[in-house]
């Protein structure tokens, strides 16, 4: 059994969004930061939408204990801190004609909330390398 349950529940009006509650567990690791984003891809119209999963992932985390919250954060600068590499810029430089150090910040970004289980492992990146 995880530690940390994940539940959501439909709104009360025909068709309405479905809302999310995340319960307590006093700390967020990588595997229930991905949770979270998946939970937050799957209530969303367009799951490929970076930006609206990281609005709905921001809804979702607002719901949490500010201890959690901080977690999630921590988790997060870790992950954007080891996608810090010459080898993936060089690649946001091929892909997007050119890349600047925001535009490196904002691929950086879409490419873990865009990311497969592949990119999560790692492997991803030892290619890269």
């Amino acid at each position: 059994m995880l530690p940390r349950r994940v539940k959501a529940a439909r709104t009360a009006s025909a068709g309405g969004p479905v809302a999310s509650r995340v319960t307590s567990c006093g700390a967020v690791d990588v595997q229930q930061f991905w949770r979270l984003i998946d939970e937050a891809r799957a209530q969303i119209a367009d799951p490929v939408d970076a930006e609206a999963v990281a609005a709905r992932a921001g809804a979702l985390l607002s719901a949490l204990p500010r201890a959690e919250i901080v977690a999630a954060e921590r988790v997060l600068s870790t992950l954007l801190a080891d996608s810090y590499r010459a080898q993936l810029w060089a690649a946001a430089y091929v892909i997007n004609g050119g890349c600047s150090d925001d535009g490196f910040d904002y691929f950086r970004g879409w490419l873990r909330l865009s990311s497969s289980a592949w990119t999560r492992s790692g492997r991803f990146w030892t290619v890269l390398m």
